[in-house]
């Protein structure tokens, strides 16, 4: 009732009508909304909401717990009713049947009485006066019998001592219990502030005490023996003697001290809390068996009690199962585990508790032996008056780990994770040791190795992430699905995207460090007429699985839908171990978003890995030509000759026409056109792993190379190819066909070679002062044309090629406000 005032008067409040300023809108208005309490108390503008729902949810602890006491009781007396409704309705049969006789009997028992005690006849007058006397006379005697029955009692008492004592020495306790309560009962008619009669009330205190004392070891071993007819022969006894909390007490405390031995050896002999709590729930449900088969049908006249002794035994075990648990430091799935083996036995035991169960071991033990199964002791005669809440003791022992699951889950994930670093490190050390030193195709058979590693790591996260989902349900029932979704992403996932992009990464930078090393010859490179016979197309089939990888990263998201994670039928629903509302589980449509939402969050955490597999692929494919781009700036034909760098000669100037690209690198631009024949084949069978992701390709969009002003006068050649046709107004939404991706893989391709030679190439070259600008601006400008015809325009080569064709006088005459002269180029070549 506290309670109920309590939220009476934090809630007065709570019904709000929209809108209402006045009384008299109150009346007229539409009625309240109504909805759920969290939902009301907000739009009330209740105070202090997290103290509310904290005492609403400690109200509903109460209710939870008063609900299944009085089910309980409810229980126990629907089953008292079942005996005893037999029995009144026969004797209500037989008393139906005789009450016709009875009522003649007692018409004409009347009909004498009035004729003796009113007679109408005189001679039948001395008749009644001498039935009075006789009446008076019974009364007097039965006075006299009484006084004398009291009196012999009293002469007695001097020897109730002695009497006692020796049956206590015969081991007589119910002889000893009826004397005890006979002396009690004659010491209740006579005065109380007489000295002896207090003398002897203190006596009598004293031999139920003695007697007690005497009996309470023997029902200790009948207990601990099973013996059902020794138990039930000290039930009574201590019933004649009023101390019916002593046997309770006695009677309790010995049932469960054979649980508290088991329980101390296992908790110090077991190697882990699941194997603890095995031991544990094993002994429970021999202890239920025991109750329910055995001793509570012929003591208490039904099995219901049972659930008393359960309670009661969990309640007093020390330590109990939470601190068990948080002292044992147990890992979370170890957490789990333990749970669902608390679950496990907690449906047997409910099972074994259920009327139906217990009813049905009641007329089966009386079927096959109705002797033996018959009530020792009068129905009702002794009763266990305790609690019988033992499932919510199961399920709050693990009520500490639910509410830190998040915290709890992140730490384990990360401990997981960080265990498996060493072994990978030590099978990636392997792989290079082993592949890179094989003979024939070491790089194919690394990077084949590598993705095979890659795929278990994957293979690992997922089975993680299961696992992850199947601990929340265990421990949850599904109220903290959020939960695992978040400690997935902030633990699981980006430690695999770190994995994978670091792997990935130094199989990239091993590689490009190989091809620096094993290029051929400057000279053989720039005078290879056919650029394709170098690429290692192999190796390039083989580095598509480091796409593949990355996707199947990418897409682990997708496993935590709905369909995929829920358990149905959980054993949560069926059980009710958990006693989860549903309404505190998300609905399935809150559940696909935050599935959805996941999945993004995942797929943004493997960015970085997929991005890293991208630049791999494009160094295998660049391979080649990043050798040629080397062997140009070293060996290139655009270095000043001897007569240019003496001044030249003084003859007549003769006009000079546009300078043709040197032969290195038209072979070079030969070469890139030559890569949509080549790549469309690998691309067209692979076309998934290439599409995935493909917006994310450096210099994919218009914005990653921006287009600038061409300098009026400067035309540019353009090569027309199907398959290099770009829609800019779709470049935003990429379509996943094999035109759009090869084509936004080629312009990746051209312009990352480009930003190499815009980098690295060209400072280094002009770097030098030996160089002829005519003839390296004819070569950037023929770059710069092929580039155009793989829809790989740069602004930034077209620069370079701009400021080199400049002479010295046009480049000094460029006004400041020119962007070409703010450009990078013009500061290296003309700064």
């Amino acid at each position: 009732m506290d309670r109920t005032a309590w939220m009476n008067h934090l809630c007065q409040d709570v019904l709000v009508v929209p809108g209402a300023e006045s009384q008299d809108a109150v009346v007229t208005s539409a009625p309240p909304r109504r909805g759920q309490w969290s939902q009301r108390l907000a739009d009330a503008g209740a105070k202090n909401l997290p103290h509310i729902m904290e005492q609403l949810d400690l109200v509903h602890k109460a209710i939870v717990s008063e609900r299944t006491s009085v089910g309980t009781r409810l229980s126990l007396d629907l089953q008292r009713a079942r005996t005893t409704v037999p029995e009144a309705s026969a004797q209500a049969q037989q008393v139906a049947e005789e009450a016709e006789a009875l009522r003649a009997e007692l018409r004409a028992a009347d009909l004498a009485y009035r004729e003796l005690c009113e007679p109408t006849a005189p001679e039948r007058a001395s008749t009644a006066r001498a039935l009075a006397s006789v009446h008076r006379l019974a009364s007097v005697k039965q006075r006299m019998q009484i006084t004398h029955d009291l009196l012999q009692a009293a002469d007695s008492w001097s020897y109730v001592e002695a009497d006692v004592y020796a049956f206590i020495k015969d081991a007589q306790y119910k002889r000893a219990a009826q004397r005890v309560a006979d002396f009690r009962d004659s010491l209740a008619h006579f005065d109380v502030q007489n000295d002896h009669v207090s003398s002897q009330r203190a006596l009598a205190t004293r031999l139920t005490e003695t007697l007690l004392d005497k009996v309470s070891p023997v029902l200790v071993s009948s207990v601990t023996a099973l013996d059902v007819e020794a138990v039930a022969e000290c039930a009574q006894v201590l019933a004649s003697l009023h101390k019916d909390e002593a046997f309770e007490r006695l009677y309790m405390h010995t049932r469960a001290e054979q649980v508290q031995r088991e329980w101390t050896d296992a908790v110090t002999t077991c190697q882990s809390a699941p194997d603890a709590i095995v031991r544990l729930g094993t002994v429970l449900v021999s202890l239920v068996h025991q109750e329910v088969h055995l001793l509570a049908p012929r003591l208490f006249g039904h099995a219901s009690q049972a659930a008393v002794l359960l309670t009661y035994v969990l309640q007093t075990l020390t330590p109990p199962i939470s601190t068990y648990m948080a002292d044992s430091n147990a890992t979370l799935p170890d957490v789990v585990h333990a749970c669902n083996c608390v679950r496990t036995f907690a449906k047997q035991l409910h099972s074994s508790l259920s009327h139906e169960s217990t009813s049905a071991a009641v007329a089966a033990a009386a079927a096959a032996e109705p002797a033996a199964s018959s009530l020792l002791v009068p129905h009702g005669f002794i009763q266990l008056h305790m609690p019988t809440d033992w499932l919510s003791l199961l399920r709050d022992a693990f009520a500490p780990y639910r509410a830190t699951y998040r915290s709890q889950e992140e730490a384990f994930l990360a401990q997981v994770w960080t265990q498996t670093q060493a072994n990978y490190d030590a099978r990636l050390d392997r792989i290079w040791v082993r592949d890179l030193s094989e003979n024939e195709a070491p790089w194919a058979k690394c990077v084949t190795s590598v993705a095979e590693l890659l795929r278990s790591q994957v293979a690992l996260a997922h089975k993680l992430s299961a696992d992850t989902m199947h601990r929340m349900w265990t421990l949850t029932g599904g109220t903290h699905v959020q939960d695992a979704y978040a400690a997935l992403t902030a633990v699981l996932y980006p430690s695999l995207a770190h994995r994978l992009s670091v792997t990935i990464d130094t199989v990239c930078t091993r590689y490009r460090q190989h091809a620096r090393r094993s290029a051929p010859a400057p000279a053989r490179v720039l005078m290879t007429d056919d650029l394709d016979a170098l690429h290692d197309w192999s190796l390039v089939r083989v580095g598509v699985q480091f796409l593949h990888v990355v996707q199947q990263a990418a897409h682990i998201g997708d496993e935590l839908s709905p369909s995929r994670c829920a358990r149905a039928p959980m054993a949560s629903e069926q059980d009710g171990f958990l006693d989860t509302d549903s309404t505190d589980r998300p609905s399935h449509a809150q559940w696909q978003s935050l599935a959805a939402t996941t999945a993004s969050d995942v797929a943004a955490c493997m960015q970085s890995a997929v991005s890293t597999a991208q630049q791999f692929m494009l160094e295998l494919i660049l391979t080649v030509f990043r050798q040629h781009i080397d062997a140009y700036s070293t060996h290139g034909a655009w270095r000043r000759t001897s007569s240019t760098r003496d001044g030249g000669d003084s003859r007549m100037r003769v006009p000079t026409f546009s300078l043709s690209p040197t032969e290195g690198m038209v072979r070079l631009g030969e070469g890139l056109l030559n890569l949509p024949r080549l790549l469309e084949a690998l691309v067209e069978r692979e076309l998934p792993c290439f599409a995935y992701e493909a917006h994310a390709l450096p210099y994919v969009r218009d914005d990653d190379a921006p287009r600038m002003p061409r300098k009026q006068g400067t035309s540019s050649r353009s090569l027309s190819v199907k398959v290099l046709t770009h829609d800019e107004a779709n470049d935003v939404s990429m379509a996943s066909s094999t035109d759009q991706i090869l084509s936004a893989w080629l312009r990746s391709l051209t312009l990352t070679l480009l930003a190499s030679v815009q980098n690295d190439t060209l400072p280094r070259i002009v770097a030098t002062r030996d160089y002829e600008r005519p003839q390296l601006a004819s070569d950037m400008d023929y770059l710069s044309t092929i580039a155009s015809a793989l829809n790989a325009s740069s602004a930034s080569l077209r620069e370079w090629a701009d400021v080199l064709q400049l002479d010295p006088k046009e480049a000094m005459a460029l006004p400041t406000s020119s962007s070409l002269r703010a450009s990078r180029a013009y500061a290296l070549v003309w700064g």
